[in-house]
């Protein structure tokens, strides 16, 4: 099966099993989420109107390799890609960060990596693996699998290494936006959600949110999540475009937010996953003049996570 949809059956999964009040759908709808009584909707915070509805592109899984690196850094310069979140631990790594140093404009995010999932090609922690001793497997390598985090991973080491992968984004030079996280781990169990969420409230970052009851009290509270998340594709263009046109055409006033991920189409691409054909079709989306048409012809208004801190760092 394509990890992408994998994963988001495991979100599917863990909901129902591991997280007993946490929703089954793996992304959060299209609607908005009520901002509390008497309280201004995020958008109207980020000084749009009630019935705007606000869009951020995030491509993931950024320093993974060479061609992911190449399509962020082309999407967010050329296309309609807002945001890319970045996966520290990984050997590309230091070729976005130089990319992030020499153009501050770009919007890069941090995407909290547990899981070295591909076969022939795995990282380690950040930390040393005697420091973080349960995100590692026999061969020192973070857990192939996010079903194996959720049967292994303790949630001091996981805040450990989520601190040393946010402090080395730092260091490298990145202006860190927000971060999520790869294979969505923090959402599958609620003791590292609930370290997650308290670590973007410590730093004063926003965080992705894909589950809807967990979305509804953030809100409620002001905290500056959006009111939708959607990850899918399709294996080529023409299958991706329905998806996310339809997906555009679903999105009611609010602030939303769709994650891909984004490659260009490389033979380095494709001896890394089986889903290189699902990136390469979302890269071609994203920077396709149709897309910005159909977008601009539905009045729908792109933004980035980066807004989301500023407001959330000024109180707004």
């Amino acid at each position: 099966m394509n990890r992408t949809l994998r994963c988001l059956a495991a979100f599917a999964v863990a909901a129902l099993l591991i997280v007993p009040t946490a929703p089954r759908r793996a992304e959060t709808g299209p609607g908005s989420a009520p901002p509390g009584p008497g309280k201004l909707t995020l958008q109207e915070r980020l000084g749009h109107a009630a019935a705007d509805r606000l869009l951020i592109l995030n491509s993931d899984d950024t320093g993974m390799c060479h061609a992911a690196n190449v399509a962020a850094l082309e999407g967010m310069t050329k296309g309609l890609i807002t945001d890319a979140t970045v996966m520290v631990p990984c050997p590309w790594f230091p070729e976005i960060a130089a990319a992030a140093r020499k153009n501050p404009n770009l919007r890069f995010g941090v995407h909290l990596t547990l899981n070295a999932e591909w076969e022939h090609y795995r990282w380690r922690p950040v930390l040393p693996a005697s420091q973080v001793p349960s995100l590692v497997d026999g061969e020192g390598y973070l857990w192939p699998d996010d079903r194996d985090v959720v049967r292994h991973v303790k949630v001091d080491d996981a805040v450990r290494e989520w601190r040393a992968q946010l402090a080395r984004a730092r260091d490298f030079g990145i202006d860190v936006t927000h971060f999520d996280s790869h294979m969505g781990c923090y959402e599958y169990r609620q003791d590292l959600y609930v370290a997650a969420l308290a670590l973007a409230r410590e730093m004063q970052l926003p965080l992705r949110v894909a589950f809807p009851l967990r979305v509804v009290p953030l809100k409620r509270e002001g905290f500056p999540v959006p009111d939708s998340f959607f990850m899918k594709g399709g294996p080529n263009v023409e299958e991706a475009r329905k998806v996310f046109f339809a997906r555009f055409d679903a999105l009611r006033p609010g602030v939303h937010e769709i994650g891909f991920h984004a490659s260009v189409d490389s033979p380095e691409l494709h001896a890394i996953t089986h889903s290189g054909a699902w990136r390469a079709a979302d890269f071609a989306i994203f920077m396709d003049p149709q897309t910005r048409a159909y977008l601009d012809q539905k009045g729908i208004k792109l933004i980035s996570w980066r807004d989301l801190r500023d407001l959330m760092r000024k109180g707004g």
